[in-house]
C-alpha cells in the first residue's frame, strides 16, 4: 500500500510513541519468509499482547531516532519489522528466537531492553530466560513449600495425639 506523505508523518508518530511506551522493542528481518510463516508469527505475538508492524526501513529509521537509538546500513540490508511489548519485556525475544529456530530467515537483529540497546546475542541470552508466568510459578513453590511442610508436621501430630487419647479412652 502506498502511502502519501501525511501518512507517513502520521505512521512515524503513531510508531514513535508506541516505542516510547513499550517496556521492550525488538527488530527482526525476515526476508524471504512465506507469508504463512509471518502471519503465524504475528498470531503468536498477538496471542501474549504483543505488537509487529512492518514498515519500510526507511520509516523505521525514522522512529528509532526519534527514540534515540540508530539503524546501522548493515541492519537495513533486509526488510524489518518492528515488535512492541507492553507488558513482557523477555516473551518478544522468545518468541522470535523460537521462530528463527523454526524458520532461518526470521532474524532477531537487535532491540531496546530496559533502555539499553542490545544486539542478536543478547536477545539470544534474553531467550533463555524463564518467562513471568514461570518465574510466578517458581515463586509460589518457594513460599509454598514450607508451609505446607509445616502444615503436615502440625497435621501428623494432632492425629498422633488424637489415636493415643482414643485408645486411654478405650482403656
Amino acid at each position: 500500500m502506498q502511502l502519501n506523505k501525511d501518512q507517513k508523518i502520521q505512521l512515524v508518530k503513531k510508531l514513535t510513541q508506541k516505542a516510547k511506551d513499550a517496556k521492550s522493542i525488538l527488530i527482526m528481518g525476515f526476508k524471504g519468509t512465506k507469508n504463512a510463516d509471518l502471519q503465524a508469527l504475528r498470531k503468536k505475538l498477538r496471542e501474549n499482547k504483543i505488537e509487529m508492524s512492518v514498515v519500510k526501513n526507511s520509516l523505521l529509521r525514522r522512529v528509532m531516532e526519534n527514540v534515540g537509538f540508530e539503524l546501522t546500513k548493515e541492519n537495513t540490508q533486509v526488510p524489518l519489522a518492528i515488535i512492541f511489548s507492553l507488558e513482557d519485556e523477555i516473551a518478544p525475544a522468545k518468541i522470535v528466537v523460537d521462530a528463527s529456530r523454526e524458520n532461518q530467515n526470521v532474524i532477531p537483529i537487535s532491540g531496546i531492553f530496559e533502555g539499553k540497546v542490545v544486539d542478536a546475542r543478547y536477545i539470544a541470552e534474553l531467550a533463555k530466560l524463564s518467562s513471568r508466568d514461570e518465574l510466578y510459578t517458581k515463586l509460589v513453590a518457594t513460599i509454598k513449600g514450607p508451609i505446607t511442610r509445616m502444615q503436615n508436621v502440625l497435621r501428623y501430630n494432632l492425629a498422633t495425639l488424637v489415636t493415643v487419647l482414643n485408645n486411654k479412652i478405650k482403656q
